[in-house]
């Protein structure tokens, strides 16, 4: 109910939407975090997840911190701003293609979790910025409990080093 409260006077102050993105590192709960408010409250979520980079994109050097497509996340929430209905193509990594995606009826509440939601280019689209801290020994239990041994062994050696340096 005090978050209830919260928003109304949030939005009763900005009279626009209200832009969130959840950061932190892989297995710090972000995920989980922004499921738990979409069933709670009535807000459009998207998932940084959906805009890794494809393989042609891969080819080239990528600076810290732009390890997802930021060109197509920022059109998407610029686009926010201004309709309530967006067509956009989430990435597949499995398949290697992109899928369009159509959200219908924006909400006032606009949620981008995902590590590198909240880098120097995206930030600016930001009202409210959430850090989802983990402790080193839960991320590794956890990424051992979900991940095949050749995924583990990429988060250690190649995704970890890159988002350490990234925070």
């Amino acid at each position: 109910k005090n978050l209830r409260q919260k928003r109304k006077k949030i939005k009763k102050a900005n009279n626009n939407k209200i832009f969130v993105a959840i950061e932190g590192k892989c297995t710090s709960g972000k995920t989980t975090l922004s499921n738990l408010l979409n069933n709670d409250f009535d807000i459009t979520l998207l998932h940084a997840d959906d805009f890794f980079l494809n393989d042609k994109q891969k080819e080239k050097e990528i600076p810290i911190g732009e390890y997802i497509d930021q060109e197509r996340i920022d059109k998407l929430l610029t686009d926010i701003k201004t309709n309530d209905t967006v067509i956009y193509q989430k990435y597949d990594c499995t398949n290697k293609c992109y899928l369009e995606t159509t959200i219908k009826d924006v909400k006032d509440i606009i949620v981008l979790e995902g590590v590198y939601s909240y880098n120097s280019l995206l930030s600016k689209h930001f009202d409210y910025l959430v850090f989802v801290h983990v402790d080193k020994d839960i991320q590794n239990n956890r990424l051992l409990k979900r991940s095949s041994p050749f995924i583990y062994n990429k988060f250690i050696t190649e995704w970890i080093p890159r988002e350490n340096k990234y925070f």
